[in-house]
């Protein structure tokens, strides 16, 4: 068996890897990644296994810990995460045998690089949870809203829930229109909206994606990434920049003004997406889910005003080296001043 461990500068590899698995999306693709190291999030990496036709993909970012969070200056020490969407390791093929040694060899280089844990998002159409490797503890978190796009847009609004075709009239009726836009001149139209909304919601930073991010998305994406707005007398009442890579979209960030919200913009926005890929024979538009796992979350119950379909978003949590982890926990325990550490994985990362 052979493995490697690969760089956004080694591009050309990486897009080769990902031939071989043509249901993989935007969330895989080296520029997307090269996009998140742009906005500070790390280094990106991605662990490749191969034995003959076998092959293991395994994307992520390697954010190094700060030496004096262990208060041991020669640490050295990083953890991985999986970058901002959905994505977990892809394989052609479920033979134990072959994902076993893969893992192993994965499990040795973050030993060689002093990898203390690892935090993944699986992706949710393409069950990426089943490669998951030992070790690694996987929980699901929430459903996530699925429309799939069908053949016709005649196909697509009779397979709306009545709630979804209500709203879309009701935009149309109040003179919303929505529209694709190049992102190199629309770009700062949604950028202006997303950073109310973010200041509205009081976002965590982790949802604050920098200038650096933007450019880098719209620079590397290319025509893969795709913006829609949706105007009332000319003003932009809601937004959404779209990823448009594999067989299928996902609705990746969008924001709204909120002082248009009862024009319904945002219905008629997810309806000009889908039927833009219809048009363009994808087979699916993959809302996400709410901004909680919670049922009842207000984003969750919108989504799923759009479409019946679900599809299953889990987590994966796995510690590579238990003392270390147990260090870097005790020593931001300490400095925040608990007694019981709270219920979330690398809780040293919490502000």
């Amino acid at each position: 068996m052979e493995a490697c461990v690969l760089r956004c500068g080694d591009s050309a590899e990486w897009e080769a890897c990902l031939r071989r698995f043509p249901e993989a999306d935007a969330y895989y693709l080296a520029a997307y990644h090269r996009a998140h190291e742009a906005n500070g999030d790390g280094e990106a990496r991605a662990f490749v296994a191969r034995n003959g036709e076998d092959l293991l993909f395994h994307p992520f970012l390697q954010r190094a810990i700060p030496a004096d969070a262990f208060e041991r200056p020669e640490a050295g020490w990083s953890d991985l995460q999986t970058v901002y969407g959905y994505a977990g390791p892809l394989a052609t093929t479920s033979d134990g045998r072959f994902l076993t040694d893969a893992w192993l060899r994965f499990f040795a280089w973050c030993r060689e690089h002093a990898v203390v844990a690892e935090f993944v998002r699986f992706h949710p159409l393409l069950g990426t949870h089943r490669f998951a490797g030992e070790g690694c503890r996987v929980v699901l978190d929430r459903e996530t809203v699925v429309l799939p796009l069908g053949n016709a847009e005649e196909e697509l609004w009779s397979a709306y829930p009545s709630t979804q075709r209500n709203m879309v009239r009701k935009a149309r009726a109040k003179g919303v229109v929505c529209e694709e836009e190049p992102t190199s001149a629309g770009l700062g139209v949604f950028r202006s909206l997303y950073a109310d909304a973010m200041d509205r919601l009081s976002a965590e930073a982790y949802y604050r994606f920098s200038d650096a991010y933007f450019e880098a998305l719209r620079e590397g994406l290319g025509e893969r990434l795709r913006l829609f707005v949706a105007r009332a007398d000319d003003k932009a009442a809601a937004a959404a920049l779209v990823l448009a890579h594999g067989p299928g979209l996902h609705y990746h960030l969008a924001a709204g003004d909120p002082g248009q919200r009862a024009l319904a913009p945002n219905n008629l926005l997810l309806h000009a997406i889908a039927t833009w890929g219809v048009a363009r024979g994808l087979r699916w538009l993959h809302l996400g889910g709410g901004r909680t796992p919670d049922p009842g979350d207000s984003l969750f119950k919108f989504k799923a005003g759009v479409s019946r379909g679900r599809a299953p978003f889990h987590l994966g949590f796995r510690i590579h080296d238990d003392a270390a982890y147990e260090r870097l926990c005790s020593v931001w325990m300490r400095r925040k001043g608990l007694r019981e550490r709270p219920p979330f994985f690398l809780a040293y990362r919490l502000p």
